[in-house]
């Protein structure tokens, strides 16, 4: 969200920083408050709801992009609703691990988990990069190869290039040293804007589908309880 805003959008360092606000607040209190101000709430229930606020919300961000930026609105709503779910799934998550595990384990999960949240990160991160930027720069390619108003030696020098995320000017700087008329210049860099408005919400989709796969393991959250431990280690 954050290089989009920025690079495509116009948006401030400080106008970006203050979605971590927006996001963070709703995060820190429901992780905090869940437990204390709904004790007996099923875990379970409480994740499956964080997964599926996680996921609106990226439908949200996904419905805030614009051909020439975003929803301003849209955007801080998706970042809201994104801290909502987080903080629902930070509430309970660290502690189903534990009450899983032997009491002996239970100790090491929190570290364990940590370093498996590093890693999804990581690889969500560079999965919705790269449908993002591979979408942009196979589609400009797919689509000047197949227009008409575009000469060939236009779109073989179009099907060299990787594009990078950014605005409509910066996309024009980066095929200013290539011959071409004004009209295939401008049906360049409309081209480019579509590509960049169908990778974006389809990378947001993507982050959707990948929170809501999260949903196939709620099911297996069994234990919910240190009497749901306890039971179980007697009925051994």
């Amino acid at each position: 969200m954050a290089p989009y805003l920025q690079l495509v959008s116009g948006w401030s360092p400080i106008e970006v920083g203050t979605i971590s606000i927006v996001t963070g607040v709703p995060t820190f209190a429901l992780a905090l408050g869940i437990p204390k101000l709904l004790p007996k709430a099923n875990p379970r229930h409480v994740i499956q709801f964080g997964y599926i606020t996680m996921a609106a919300a990226l439908i949200v961000m996904a419905a805030s992009v614009t051909s020439d930026g975003s929803n301003a609105f849209a955007v801080y709503l998706g970042a809201f609703l994104a801290g909502v779910g987080a903080g629902a799934v930070s509430a309970h998550a660290s502690n189903v691990v534990a009450l899983a595990l032997p009491e002996r384990d239970a100790s090491q999960s929190g570290g364990i988990q940590s370093t498996m949240r590093n890693v999804g990160q990581a690889i969500g991160v560079a999965l919705l990069g790269a449908i993002l930027l591979l979408g942009i720069t196979n589609s400009v390619r797919t689509h000047a190869l197949h227009d008409p108003s575009i000469s060939s030696q236009v779109s073989s020098q179009i099907a060299t290039l990787t594009i990078d995320l950014g605005s409509n000017e910066v996309f024009e700087e980066q095929i200013a040293d290539i011959p071409m008329t004004d009209e295939e210049r401008s049906q360049l860099v409309s081209i480019e804007e579509n590509a960049r408005y169908n990778s974006v919400r389809l990378a947001y989709v993507a982050g959707a589908a990948i929170v809501l796969l999260g949903l196939a393991t709620t099911p297996a959250i069994k234990i919910t309880s240190s009497e749901d431990r306890k039971t179980k280690e007697n009925a051994k």
